[in-house]
């Protein structure tokens, strides 16, 4: 609780940009949570170091969180999603856009970054970079997937557009195959009514995966991430929904 206040503190000398909607929307997850007694200790650690993340890195809480509203003015931030969840939104997308999933749930690129891949530059191993940070990320596909890459691969793009090969997918196409899956598992109760999926869940995923697997460290390198603060709200993201 220091930590939270100590960043409050720094947060106002620099003037730093405050939502009322999202200080709300956090905090008061966090207060429920609280007292009600519904924390782990990693729990615990997980939202302080959101409320951190937000109070002293906006930007990157803001893709963390990936906020939107719903149709009723609610603030949602996307979730994560475990393994099963994710097989059934798969086993339900497009096929283009289910392999687009896979590729960032196997290597937690951003969506962005997936969908700018161009086919001239398809290997096995590639050098990859990120449109946010401009750093490059060495990949190495894994070979089924990478084969599938091979084959939808159009002219241009190894993800084209629906309607002009020349422009690659846009990421709204993936989001909303996903929202159209996501609200057929909800009705039938393999997810959960709280859970808001989207294109970011599967980076999410990524992190809780490789952590589960390597640890803190593995994570971090999945994700090219320079500051371990950020890293650990994706490796904990389980703990978020």
């Amino acid at each position: 609780m220091l930590l939270i206040v100590s960043s409050l503190r720094r947060a106002a000398s620099r003037g730093s940009f405050f939502c009322p909607l999202v200080a709300g929307h956090l905090l008061a997850a966090f207060g429920a949570k609280l007292i009600l007694r519904q924390f782990s200790a990693k729990g615990l650690i997980f939202y302080q170091q959101l409320i951190i993340l937000w109070l002293n890195d906006f930007d990157n809480y803001c893709e963390y969180t990936n906020l939107g509203l719903s149709k009723g003015g609610e603030i949602l931030r996307t979730t994560y999603a475990d393994r099963a969840q994710m097989s059934h939104v798969l086993a339900a997308l497009m096929p283009e856009n289910r392999v687009i999933v896979r590729v960032c749930m196997a290597t937690g690129l951003r969506v962005s970054d997936v969908l700018q891949l161009r086919t001239v530059d398809l290997k096995r191993r590639q050098t990859v970079r990120e449109s946010k940070t401009g750093k490059t990320r060495r990949i190495q596909w894994p070979a089924e997937l990478y084969a599938e890459m091979e084959r939808r691969a159009g002219r241009y793009w190894v993800f084209e557009g629906r309607t002009d090969p020349k422009k690659h997918r846009q990421r709204q196409t993936v989001w909303r195959d996903i929202k159209r899956a996501e609200a057929v598992f909800k009705r039938s109760g393999a997810l959960s009514k709280k859970q808001n999926l989207g294109t970011h869940s599967a980076r999410k995923y990524a992190a809780v995966a490789a952590y589960h697997k390597g640890g803190m460290d593995a994570a971090q390198r999945l994700l090219n991430h320079s500051d371990p603060l950020i890293t650990r709200l994706y490796a904990l993201a389980d703990l978020e929904v």
